[in-house]
């Protein structure tokens, strides 16, 4: 979570438009699964159980893919950064 909050405020500062919908996506669909987890730990499961939460919850495909990008951005970064092996929502 800690890490996500970081990069979405570095985003933030920079001014994306899409800011609002990440952390939206965070907070009602990927926090909820594994926001408390370290970031080593989490793995495409994780992913998927987020995914498959948000699509019983009746979201449509392109929210899915919305809501994987959401997950990736963090992943990608803290991944450039080397805090984590791999990107797990790749």
């Amino acid at each position: 979570a800690e890490a996500a909050q970081r990069i979405r405020a570095k985003r933030r500062a920079e001014g994306l438009k899409s800011i609002g919908d990440e952390e939206r996506n965070d907070r009602l669909y990927l926090l909820p699964i594994f926001g408390e987890m370290p970031v080593t730990k989490v793995r495409p499961l994780h992913i998927r159980q987020a995914l498959e939460y948000a699509r019983d919850t009746g979201k449509s495909g392109k929210t899915l893919a919305n809501i994987r990008a959401s997950a990736s951005v963090v992943f990608e970064d803290l991944w450039r950064n080397e805090a984590i092996a791999e990107n797990p929502a790749k």
